[in-house]
């Protein structure tokens, strides 16, 4: 503070626009006493004249230092002049004065070598900045410094500081504990380490009393340079998620929009003192997400399991609402009031329960925020994960390398009560919607009531084997929007990707995750109150991962009765040599309808198989009996042999596999020493006299020859120096189907017809009942 006779006679100098960027303020100025008796005429509190903004306190004014007024943060020139519409001390004072952390005029850039941020030609160097709402590190080179320590801090992947997350370990000895990181452990400083700070001493031993004696003084690295967090940061002096938020005054009611996990653009926390949440939402728009250049902020609905309430009616939380973000990538913000004028129902065709979504009348204010850029998650992952390639494809394969990493399966939630379907009361099959993968065993079981989990919403990369390679194609078109994808013909989890003439695959799907857990199992809690343990404030990608990672690993026991459980080994046994069945069809978009007809016989297998691929035998892509059998193991009644299939586009039906039960190919009994996939002897199902195969024989279609090879071809070998392929005259016809042979088969005769017999596996009688055409 300065004496307010220092203003008496003053040449005061006009304040202009700069992009002046200092270090962090290592201490906090602090509000002077002055002696009684040097008082100018202005009023305490906020003044102006024609050079700007000062503020005055008793008989001083504030001057060259930063201050906390009415909860927001100013700087001060050393005229004594409120600085504005710049950076100062890696922060950014919008044009009312306040320093805003959410918001930043500038643009990321990026090259060979690394991220930088820019502003009009100027850039960060050797300093902190805080950028939508995080604060950032760059070297004396004006790079983003990521995964290392600085000034007390540790600086995460995507290069933003990050309280809660650390990359060493404790270890301890007789004298103490320190904290390291493959080698290196601070040594006379402070550090961040999982959500709190510690001090260590010259020796690199954690200080306790010194430790806690920062805390309580403030001086814990948010109030200095080792923090990036503090008078110059924060706006707060206890810190915390959504301090620095600027604040939106309409009406009776303020709100601040502050994103949950920045800089994600899916969730938030709105804080407000307004009670009704469907009297309020907001839009952005301009915005470089969705089609029509808008995005929405509006409230969520959906009642979280580990979320603690205020009010569960108005699903008011501690000081706001949850809040969902649809297609806003931040900036500018504009409130809309809205009005309740009905509500519809909703059903749940899984659960069976309807519930009710309301219907608004909207109309927009003048009211605007701002608040910091957001991204989606391919902006993300291509920021953060395209490392120093330049080329297309370098530069796709390092962030496919980087989602693998972060990406998870499922989530998790709360487990509703276990019911049996009164329309669907048998355990049935279906086949797959997937074409690379087999049948599916249906259960007849479910589940009413289950509930959804916050921390599983919050965290971003969810990605099953489809979403995966989806997010794969928009990342694609994003780094250069001439590429194209389409899905590969053959694996549902790849999309080949085509650039300048080059075709690449790419895909995948999440590892691990969450399940369904029981309400007594959920340990990590969003309680808003801003505590040491509030999931809100502590919740870092890293730390939500982990937490799903964890209820992924409790040992949930499964309460679904086992007395009538359909298993593979059931099914082959009731099929025996083969039958056809009627099934469950999953999926219309591949041809199938509410039944479909298949296939099935014992292909003496001793093992369960999986869930998406039963150790059944059945027919894919070929010919049996005179029908045909598309890759999704269902018969596709009316078509014919040699016609391209309507319904399944990526098979062509004339160069199908035929199928032949107890095929005849005898083997020269010559004396020679045969193997069978390379086990020596014959099989078992081969009779030797009158070489016949037991069971069914596929002939799959050879481009080089126009003909269709039985498998026993590339399957049996002789040993003389090394395997080697029959060349017998007897033997090689005998595997072999011309064209005029298979036409005289009459591959198709039955493509019209259905099974007149088959047994029933369609969930609405008992699995394994004989039916017949008609019922």
């Amino acid at each position: 503070m300065r004496d307010m006779t220092e203003r008496k006679g003053f040449t005061k100098k006009r304040i202009m626009k700069r992009k002046v960027v200092s270090c962090l303020l290592s201490t906090l100025l602090v509000l002077s006493i002055l002696k009684p008796g040097f008082i100018s005429n202005a009023a305490s509190g906020w003044n102006s004249d024609s050079y700007g903004w000062y503020y005055v306190t008793g008989d001083s004014y504030y001057a060259g230092q930063w201050a906390e007024i009415g909860g927001y943060w100013y700087y001060f020139t050393s005229d004594g002049y409120m600085d504005y519409s710049e950076y100062r001390d890696g922060c950014w004072l919008q044009s009312d004065g306040v320093w805003n952390t959410a918001y930043s005029n500038g643009q990321w850039k990026v090259n060979s070598t690394g991220w930088w941020f820019e502003d009009g030609g100027w850039y960060a160097v050797s300093q902190w900045l805080w950028i939508n709402g995080s604060c950032y590190h760059f070297d004396d080179s004006g790079y983003m410094e990521y995964n290392c320590y600085r000034d007390g801090c540790w600086i995460t992947a995507s290069g933003a500081w990050d309280t809660s997350s650390s990359a060493g370990k404790w270890a301890s000895d007789s004298t103490g504990w320190w904290y390291e990181d493959n080698g290196w452990y601070p040594k006379n400083q402070g550090l961040w380490i999982d959500g709190a700070y510690y001090w260590f001493g010259d020796d690199g031993y954690w200080d306790e009393a010194e430790t806690e004696k920062k805390r309580a003084s403030g001086n814990d690295g948010r109030n200095g340079s080792s923090g990036g967090n503090g008078a110059s940061g924060g706006g707060n002096s206890s810190g915390g998620r959504g301090d620095g938020a600027a604040k939106l005054v309409y009406g009776d009611y303020y709100y601040k929009i502050i994103p949950m996990l920045e800089p994600f653009n899916e969730y938030f926390y709105i804080e407000t003192d307004n009670p009704d949440p469907d009297s309020f939402s907001f839009v952005d728009e301009s915005t470089v997400y969705g089609d029509n250049g808008s995005g929405s902020i509006e409230p969520v609905t959906t009642v979280f399991s580990d979320v603690t309430y205020e009010n569960t009616n108005t699903l008011r939380v501690k000081g706001g609402y949850i809040f969902a973000g649809s297609y806003t990538d931040g900036g500018t913000i504009r409130l809309k009031a809205r009005t309740v004028v009905g509500e519809y129902p909703v059903y749940n065709i899984t659960t069976g329960e309807t519930t009710y979504k309301k219907e608004y009348k909207d109309q927009l204010t003048d009211a605007t925020v701002d608040i910091g850029k957001l991204f989606d998650e391919a902006d993300y992952l291509i920021q953060t994960y395209s490392g120093g390639a330049t080329d297309f494809f370098g530069k796709l394969s390092n962030i496919q390398s980087g989602f693998s990493s972060i990406c998870l399966y499922s989530g998790a939630s709360i487990r509703g009560v276990l019911y049996k379907s009164t329309t669907s009361p048998y355990y049935g099959i279906s086949n797959s919607p997937h074409i690379d993968q087999g049948l599916y065993i249906q259960s007849p079981y479910g589940r009413k009531g289950g509930k959804g989990l916050l921390v599983s919403y919050l965290y971003p990369f969810r990605y099953d084997s489809l979403g995966f390679p989806g997010m794969m194609g928009r990342i694609a078109t994003r780094l250069d929007a001439s590429a194209t994808y389409k899905w590969n013909s053959n694996s549902h989890w790849l999309i080949d990707v085509t650039y300048n003439g080059t075709t690449k695959s790419y895909g995948g799907q999440g590892n691990g995750g969450g399940q369904p857990i029981t309400q007594d199992k959920v340990n990590y809690w969003f309680t808003f109150d801003r505590s040491s343990t509030d999931a809100y404030l502590n919740a870092s990608l890293s730390g939500l991962k982990s937490q799903l990672s964890y209820y992924g690993s409790l040992s949930i026991p499964d309460d679904t009765p086992t007395t009538d459980k359909l298993t593979a080994a059931i099914i082959r046994k009731t099929v025996g040599e083969g039958k056809y069945a009627r099934i469950v069809g999953i999926n219309s978009v591949y041809g199938s309808t509410n039944s479909t007809f298949t296939y099935l016989y014992d292909n003496g297998a001793t093992s369960e198989g999986v869930s998406y691929n039963i150790n059944v035998g059945r027919f894919s892509n070929a010919w049996y009996d005179g029908r045909y059998f598309n890759r999704f193991e269902a018969f596709e009644k009316g078509t014919k042999f040699g016609q391209n299939s309507q319904k399944d586009t990526q098979t062509n039906t004339g160069k199908s596999a035929i199928i032949i039960k107890d095929a005849v190919i005898k083997v020269p009994d010559d004396g020679k020493t045969y193997y069978y996939n390379y086990s020596k002897g014959l099989p078992s199902n081969y009779n030797a006299s009158t070489g016949k195969w037991s069971g069914y024989t596929r002939y799959n279609y050879d481009s080089a020859s126009g003909n269709w090879i039985a498998e026993q071809y590339n399957s049996l070998k002789y040993y003389e120096g090394g395997y080697k392929t029959l060349v017998d005259e007897t033997f090689v016809d005998a595997c072999t189907l011309t064209p005029a042979e298979v036409s005289a088969m009459g591959v198709d005769r039955n493509a019209d017809v259905d099974p007149a017999s088959f047994l029933i596996y369609d969930m609405k009688t008992a699995p394994g009942t004989p039916g017949s055409s008609g019922n």
